[in-house]
């Protein structure tokens, strides 16, 4: 059964067999939206039943620059891999900083006990994957249908325009959303996304990526068609 931790708790757990990955995000909306993937999207990402904890950092996406892998230190002794997830944005560094990030940060991850690590950078920011087909969104949001269809209300406060198929920037037009519906910023929402949105449409390199990594690592045994139940 999955484990899910909202926080870094320094307690060591001893367990005869590794469980399989640890994640490190920046915050709660992360947390969640990982969470819901590997809970509920399984068949769509094409990946087994995994043992899994997530963990988010506290001092957010600078603070996983600073020592996230140092943070992940003890969890080598408990799990098999790691993956660490951030945004770019609001991280202190530009995207031109990305490959250089990756490669210095899964360095550091070999260095405290994981040789099967990766690095997922998003940019600018993991609204970036929240932004996917729009009924969806606007079903879970509880868009009015008293209020024009979402992508033309986007167009009219200038978060989007041709030929961009996402609005920019991706959360700064996500909390004007809320704002205008009046509904509470939320964590929750992001899980509730994440179990709902397909995953065969998302394009962002980070998602790609890591949808691709966990293919890889958990694969559900039998299936060689990668592809196949992407939805």
């Amino acid at each position: 059964m999955a484990h899910y931790s909202p926080r870094a708790y320094w307690v060591k757990v001893p367990t005869p067999n590794l469980k399989d990955i640890v994640f490190l995000v920046p915050d709660k909306n992360w947390a969640e939206g990982i969470h819901a993937l590997i809970v509920h999207r399984k068949r769509a990402l094409n990946i087994r039943d995994i043992t899994f904890d997530i963990v988010t950092h506290w001092t957010r996406d600078p603070g996983i620059i600073k020592d996230g892998p140092e943070v992940l230190r003890s969890y080598s002794r408990i799990f098999g891999s790691a993956i660490v997830l951030f945004d770019i944005e609001g991280s202190g560094k530009s995207r031109d900083n990305i490959p250089d990030l990756t490669a210095a940060l899964k360095l550091r991850l070999v260095t405290v006990g994981f040789s099967n690590s990766e690095v997922i950078i998003v940019d600018p920011e993991l609204e970036n994957w929240v932004w996917g087909n729009l009924n969806t969104i606007s079903s879970v949001l509880g868009w009015p249908r008293t209020h024009p269809r979402l992508n033309r209300w986007l167009e009219t406060k200038g978060f989007l325009q041709e030929p961009s198929i996402k609005p920019d920037p991706p959360k700064g037009a996500f909390e004007r959303v809320l704002e205008e519906i009046r509904k509470p910023r939320s964590s929750f929402i992001y899980g509730e996304l994440a179990k709902k949105l397909s995953t065969r449409y998302c394009i962002d390199p980070g998602f790609i990526k890591l949808k691709d990594t966990l293919t890889s690592w958990f694969p559900v045994a039998g299936n060689s068609n990668p592809h196949l139940f992407n939805t």
